[in-house]
């Protein structure tokens, strides 16, 4: 888990929906407001989200050990040029793994090919391929939370129970991102710019 706050003047695999997305509404436009550093970031965190940043190491390490692999984890991508900035919860022999937890009681099941999940993935491959040469697709890896897991503060391996990780692999699609680069090429410029102006001014 890399904790990076300021997520200003940068977009990153969490952004990607924004970009992709409906550019005339509310939640948009105080989105990008917060990028361009004009108003304070608008966090996400709560309960489910705090738990799901904590359980994201015991899960990578759980799936991991039953599967052979050396996992690497909080790995960041930088593409200055396109002001993207992308954070990869864990690889392991040139595949990028993604965690997803969620509660046990879901209204919906879960969709790891939701416009949300599935876009931020798509631009976590498209930066990878510009920076890694081997590249074996994307996995990922969805683990059902029990009431009894928001209550622990330090999960490790051993509090992972393996039967409730389920891996998707998903399609890397060559036509959501000319669509996402088409729509960051305006963006560009103008979050250089509110990066230049903050720097002249710290």
């Amino acid at each position: 888990m890399i904790h990076d706050h300021d997520r200003r003047f940068y977009i990153g695999g969490s952004d990607a929906s924004k970009v992709l997305g409906n550019h005339n509404t509310k939640t948009y436009k105080e989105w990008w407001l917060s990028k361009l550093g004009i108003s304070d970031h608008i966090s996400s965190d709560n309960l489910y989200t705090a738990a799901g940043t904590r359980y994201e190491h015991p899960i990578l390490d759980c799936y991991a050990k039953h599967n052979g692999l050396e996992m690497n984890k909080d790995r960041q991508i930088i593409l200055e040029d396109k002001m993207l900035r992308v954070n990869y919860d864990g690889d392991a022999d040139g595949v990028i793994y993604e965690v997803k937890t969620h509660k046990h009681d879901l209204v919906k099941p879960f969709d790891p090919h939701s416009k949300y999940i599935d876009s931020q993935c798509q631009l976590q491959m498209y930066v990878w391929q510009e920076k890694q040469e081997q590249f074996n697709g994307l996995i990922v890896l969805e683990y059902t939370l029990m009431p009894e897991d928001y209550e622990n503060e330090n999960p490790t391996i051993d509090d992972i129970d393996y039967s409730r990780i389920t891996a998707h692999k998903i399609k890397y699609k060559q036509k959501t991102i000319k669509q996402f680069l088409k729509k960051l090429e305006t963006m560009i410029p103008l979050l250089k710019e509110a990066k230049e102006r903050s720097n002249e001014t710290t």
